[in-house]
């Protein structure tokens, strides 16, 4: 490789090395996905999300300055001590690790042979597991929480009538799309949680057997219960998301029944003995 000298432009250089480490960041904070949901008549409801994703941009945002100005650094650091691209470019991946935090710092902390390097690792990680599921079932909650509410009364407004317009109908099924695919939305979200965190429980539970199996540098009990305490913390944080998974998906078949059937209505117009029984007057097609 060769040497930079003066008369080449080192930051020119320099900026190449940190498009390039900024490639070893992992990722960081929740997981949210992209939008897809069109927001017309319930934004009361998806505003949890809209703010988890916000809270995940922001996370993502700080982590890659932090990462790239410790790649800036160590870059600089590299370049100063060998004077060449290489130089710079193992400083630069060497100091965007310092500045983000792996997703896969347990299974490096295990290699660690220092107590202290192990266990910061293995806090750090819990302790980002833990408020990343936090935040993504607390806003999946609330939202789903908000979209069962306006079904509801949707429902009660709309199964009330006698007669029900082509208009009245229309809207019906715009506003219970939305409903669908906002709470499809905090669905997709939670779903990854449920294989994230399935994997996160092995790893944590594996982190304690580990400890106290150690034939060397053996950490006291006292420390090794600190970590199992976080590890039941997060246990109880995966227990409360699945529940609340579970009832978000219970609601979404009782709304994709209901868009289906009146469909269904529309298409195959109610006989007059059941329009009797039922009380209610399906007028027209969609």
């Amino acid at each position: 490789m060769p040497k930079l000298t003066a008369s080449r432009s080192w930051m020119t250089a320099l900026i190449a090395v940190l498009v390039v480490s900024i490639a070893f960041i992992p990722g960081c904070g929740p997981h949210v996905g992209k939008k897809t949901v069109v927001v017309k008549n319930y934004g009361q409801c998806y505003a949890p999300l809209d703010a988890l994703r916000e809270s995940a941009d922001k996370i993502k945002s700080d982590t890659i300055k932090g990462a790239a100005a410790g790649a800036a650094a160590g870059a600089i650091v590299g370049l100063l001590s060998r004077g060449d691209l290489k130089g710079a470019l193992v400083g630069a991946v060497i100091g965007a690790g310092m500045g983000a935090i792996s997703a896969n710092l347990i299974s490096k902390a295990n290699q660690a042979k220092a107590l202290d390097e192990r266990f910061a690792s293995y806090n750090t990680a819990m302790d980002k597991a833990l408020t990343d599921l936090n935040m993504a079932t607390k806003a999946a909650a609330e939202s789903c929480k908000c979209y069962n509410t306006e079904y509801n009364k949707l429902n009660a407004g709309y199964k009330k009538k006698k007669t029900v317009t082509p208009e009245e109908r229309a809207d019906y099924l715009e506003r219970l799309t939305e409903i669908r695919a906002g709470n499809a939305d905090a669905i997709g979200i939670l779903d990854y949680y449920k294989v994230a965190s399935a994997e996160n429980q092995t790893t944590f539970a594996e982190v304690v057997r580990l400890e106290n199996t150690r034939e060397s540098d053996q950490a006291p009990q006292k420390t090794i219960r600190t970590v199992e305490q976080k590890r039941k913390t997060y246990d109880t944080s995966v227990n409360n998301m699945e529940k609340t998974l579970n009832l978000a998906k219970k609601n979404q078949q009782s709304y994709d029944s209901d868009y289906e059937m009146t469909i269904n209505q529309a298409r195959n117009p109610v006989p007059k003995n059941i329009l009797a029984t039922t009380g209610i007057n399906i007028q027209g097609k969609i």
